[in-house]
């Protein structure tokens, strides 16, 4: 079953909360990508959208992804 719309923004919410630089920022006053693991808020929103409509795991490899 496809998730719904308020699923996806929810998810999406979420995904953008989590973020390595929203955390680093409100807890440590700055954000510094040298230090992340999980990506920033855009990141994880875009590759959480990516898996979605693409609707393949394989689409969602991080590590082959080129650089933008």
């Amino acid at each position: 079953q496809a998730p719904t719309e308020q699923e996806i923004d929810d998810a999406l919410t979420t995904a953008e909360a989590i973020g390595d630089d929203r955390i680093q920022t409100r807890y440590q006053g700055s954000a510094n990508a040298d230090t992340w693991t999980h990506g920033s808020a855009q990141q994880r929103k875009t590759w959480l959208m990516k898996g979605l409509t693409e609707g393949s795991i394989a689409t969602c490899d991080t590590w082959s992804a080129p650089v933008v």
